[in-house]
C-alpha cells in the first residue's frame, strides 16, 4: 500500500512543473526544428520540421513570454517555407518582423529579415526578396562570429531569387 502511495506522488504534476515540462519541450521542439531545416529533403524530413515547429509553438504560447512567441512564428515561417506555403510563411515572419524591429537583438533582426526574404523567394517575388535579402546580409555581417555561423548555416539554405 506505501509503494502506491509513493508511486502516486512522483506521478502528480504541479502548475511548475509543467510549466518546466512545457518549457523543455517548447525549446527541444525549436532546436530539432531548426536542425531540420538546414539538410531537409524528404517529404518526410518536411512535415517534421513543420511537427516541431508548430509543436515549439504550441508549448511557447502556454509557458512563454511574447517575445518567446514570436521567436517560434521565426521557425514557423522557416519550416512553412521550406514547404512551399510562401504566403504563410511570410505572415508568420512579418509577425516576428514587426515585434522585434528596432528593438531585438540584431540577431534577432537579422534572422526575421531572412525569414521574410525566404518566405518572398518561395513566391517568387524578386524584389521583394533582394530588399529583405539585403537587410539580413547589413545585419548578419555585423554579427559576432558564433552568430553569423548559425545565421549563415540558415542563410546557405535558402534560394536566392
Amino acid at each position: 500500500m506505501q509503494k502506491k502511495k509513493a508511486a502516486e506522488k512522483k506521478i502528480q504534476l504541479t502548475k511548475e512543473s509543467l510549466a518546466n515540462h512545457g518549457k523543455y519541450y517548447a525549446i527541444t521542439t525549436n532546436n530539432e526544428a531548426w536542425r531540420l531545416s538546414e539538410n531537409a529533403s524528404t517529404e518526410l524530413e518536411k512535415e517534421a520540421i513543420l511537427a516541431q515547429a508548430f509543436t515549439s509553438l504550441y508549448h511557447w504560447r502556454k509557458v512563454g513570454k511574447p517575445a518567446n512567441v514570436y521567436m517560434a512564428y521565426v521557425i514557423v515561417a522557416r519550416a512553412l517555407a521550406i514547404n512551399g506555403a510562401g504566403e504563410l510563411a511570410l505572415e508568420y515572419a512579418e509577425k516576428a518582423l514587426n515585434f522585434f524591429d528596432g528593438k531585438g537583438e540584431p540577431w534577432i533582426q537579422a534572422f526575421c529579415n531572412l525569414m521574410v526574404a525566404n518566405a518572398y523567394s518561395v513566391m517568387g517575388k524578386k524584389r521583394n526578396f533582394k530588399k529583405y535579402w539585403a537587410i539580413a546580409e547589413e545585419i548578419g555581417g555585423k554579427l559576432n562570429e558564433k552568430e553569423q555561423k548559425v545565421f549563415n548555416a540558415t542563410k546557405n539554405t535558402i534560394e536566392q531569387i
